[in-house]
């Protein structure tokens, strides 16, 4: 019976890989979730405008539109920080990427050393069959093994 003697190193790969796995969809997931928040934060932007231009087609006071102008300021300066906040996620999500990537070249170097040992104990096992085949012929016929 075939017994890998890194089954545990295989193991611990494998489970880092998981949790590589686990990191990126979940870096993933807070990405989307400030994307959506920057779209609902535009459209918040725009209906302002569109609000202030309309309330500038009717004669309003001064300190309306200046109220106005300050809440699309300070969208905008909410909208230029999660741009931030966007820009460094995608590089967590790009550096998430690429542990994963190396999490799963380190898992198959392991399963490249499991099929080679697997390859040799096969070799082994036909070699052991093939010398108990050729015993049995010996014995079976009467003659010396030469």
């Amino acid at each position: 019976m075939f017994h890998f003697r890194l089954q545990a190193v295989e193991t611990i790969r494998r489970n880092v890989e998981e949790q590589v796995q686990l990191k990126l969809g979940q870096e993933q997931t807070i990405l989307q979730n400030h994307l959506v928040r920057l779209a609902v934060f535009k459209d918040e932007r725009l209906l302002m405008i569109a609000s202030l231009a309309e309330k500038e087609q009717k004669k309003i006071k001064g300190s309306l539109i200046q109220f106005y102008m300050e809440a699309v300021r300070a969208k905008e300066v909410l909208i230029k920080m999660l741009e931030n906040t966007i820009a460094s996620q995608e590089q967590v999500v790009a550096r998430a990427r690429h542990d994963l990537t190396e999490a799963v070249k380190e898992r198959k170097m392991v399963g490249v050393i499991r099929k080679r040992d697997y390859g040799k104990y096969v070799a082994e096992e036909r070699s052991k069959e093939q010398n108990e085949s050729d015993e049995m012929a010996v014995l079976r016929f009467g003659r010396t093994p030469q």
